[in-house]
C-alpha cells in the first residue's frame, strides 16, 4: 500500500511539531536572573561600585540591556577603565545574546531606589570616543552599542555553559 501525498505531508507535519513545540518549551532564565549575573559580574569591575540591570526591546528580535554604572571616579582614565570593563563582563556575561547594550556612568553610590537614569550621570562622549568602539552613539547620558560592534570589539557572543 502507497501512501498519497497529502497524508505524507500529514505525517511530515506532525513529525515537525513536535520539536518546535517543545522548543517552545525550554525555560529561558527570568529577567532578575539575568540582572543578578549582569550586575555581579558588572560590579567585579574596577572603579565599579554599584549597578541597576534592566532590558529592553524595541521588537521581537531586539531585545537589549541597559545598565547604570555606579563609579567611584570622575576622572576620565578612571571613566574609561569603568566602562570597557563593564561592556565586557556585560557582554561575556548576558545569558541571551543582547541585540543592544545602553550604559551611563554616574559618579555616585548606588541609591536605594536605582532604576532610573540618574539626574547625575556624566556625559559620556570623552569616554565614548576613548573606548574606540565603531559605532558608538552617545544619546543623552547613555553609550549605545550595537551587539555587532561589542561583538567586532569584545568577541563572539557566547552562550553560557549550563
Amino acid at each position: 500500500m502507497t501512501s498519497s501525498p497529502s497524508r505524507t505531508l500529514a505525517a511530515l507535519a506532525a513529525a515537525l511539531a513536535v520539536p518546535i513545540s517543545l522548543a517552545g518549551c525550554a525555560t529561558a532564565p527570568s529577567d532578575d536572573e539575568q540582572a543578578r549575573t549582569i550586575e555581579s559580574s558588572v560590579t567585579s569591575v574596577e572603579h565599579v561600585t554599584g549597578a541597576f540591570v534592566a532590558f529592553t526591546s524595541t521588537g521581537p528580535s531586539s531585545d537589549g540591556v541597559l545598565v547604570n554604572l555606579y563609579v567611584d571616579s570622575a576622572q576620565l582614565p578612571d571613566l574609561v577603565a569603568a566602562a570597557d570593563g563593564s561592556l565586557k563582563a556585560i557582554w561575556t556575561s548576558a545569558q541571551v545574546r543582547p541585540a543592544f547594550v545602553h550604559i551611563a556612568l554616574a559618579p555616585v553610590e548606588k541609591p536605594a531606589d536605582a532604576g532610573r537614569l540618574e539626574s547625575n550621570a556624566i556625559d559620556p562622549a570623552d569616554v565614548a570616543s576613548a573606548l574606540g568602539i565603531d559605532g558608538t552613539k552617545v544619546v543623552r547620558q547613555l553609550i549605545m552599542i550595537e551587539a555587532k560592534d561589542m561583538e567586532a570589539h569584545y568577541g563572539a557572543w557566547q552562550e553560557p555553559a549550563e
